[in-house]
């Protein structure tokens, strides 16, 4: 998979789906809790009450973090396979859970080892 396949953040094309669909599929396959952790809440330093989605989602990191996850979120079947994967401790990414990898990846190619883990049988 290349890296153009999560575009350049802020510039959508015709065949990327608008960030806000992205993010509300990812909310609604993950759920809040997942989508705020890949999204960095709480990482840095301020409480977590302070974190809020919208501001997160607009930043640069944040809206590659949403893509590279809706992009993950394509390979399952269903959100509950998808959901449990990133999850899981998985022995391509060195025994990280893929969220982990998403969550602390600020770059796409730091992103891509988690969306070609998700690309390969499960």
């Amino acid at each position: 998979m290349s890296m153009t396949l999560l575009g350049e953040p802020g510039t959508a094309t015709s065949e990327e789906p608008a960030l806000t669909e992205v993010r509300d599929e990812c909310v609604a396959a993950f759920g809040p809790d997942l989508v705020a952790y890949l999204l960095g809440a709480g990482s840095n330093g301020r409480p977590l009450r302070t974190w809020r989605l919208a501001e997160a989602a607009a930043t640069r990191i944040g809206e590659l973090r949403l893509r590279a996850a809706h992009v993950v979120l394509a390979q399952f079947k269903d959100p509950e396979h998808a959901r449990a994967w990133l999850r899981r401790p998985n022995p391509d990414l060195g025994r990280q859970p893929p969220a982990d990898v998403l969550r602390t990846a600020t770059t796409m190619r730091g992103m891509l080892p988690v969306i070609e883990a998700a690309e390969l049988p499960t």
